[in-house]
């Protein structure tokens, strides 16, 4: 699976700032303790500043800030405030007749792995992610996605 630049921009600049716990960081030091372009991460952050997610403050000190807890805020949401389009194609529905006879069930597990995705997502928040403890259940399945078919 690709993940889009501008996801994993947020998702790791997040996953910063919930290190940071309540202090206000910059831009510029998420860029360079993650490896990241500023310019392109200002973007991200105009995305995560509309989407509710964080706060700026300016000055010497300034930066930014979580508007929430870390362990309040998903993955899902990180995603949605800065990549819209990703989510709704995870939670389109295929059509119905779309999967004609012996193909029928098809639409069944296209909507699995959709709903998959979405509890994925929502199941894991970014204070999990920042203290380096997933839960267990996210734990087993990068073990088996480790030793798939697909590696």
């Amino acid at each position: 699976m690709k993940i889009p630049a501008r996801i994993d921009y947020a998702l790791r600049a997040v996953i910063e700032l919930a290190a940071g716990h309540s202090e206000s960081v910059s831009v510029r030091t998420i860029a360079k303790r993650q490896g990241l372009s500023e310019r392109f991460l200002e973007q991200v952050f105009t995305d995560l500043r509309a989407g509710g997610l964080v706060t700026s403050r300016r000055g010497g000190h300034g930066g930014y800030q979580l508007v929430k807890p870390a362990d309040e805020l998903s993955v899902a949401d990180v995603i949605c405030a800065v990549h819209p389009e990703f989510t709704a194609a995870t939670t389109s529905r295929p059509p119905t007749g779309s999967c004609p006879g012996t193909s029928r069930a098809l639409a069944t597990l296209w909507l699995a792995l959709s709903a998959d995705l979405q509890d994925f997502l929502h199941g894991v928040t970014v204070g999990d992610v920042a203290k380096g403890q997933l839960p267990g259940w996210a734990v087993e399945l990068a073990e088996r996605g480790r030793t798939s078919i697909w590696t």
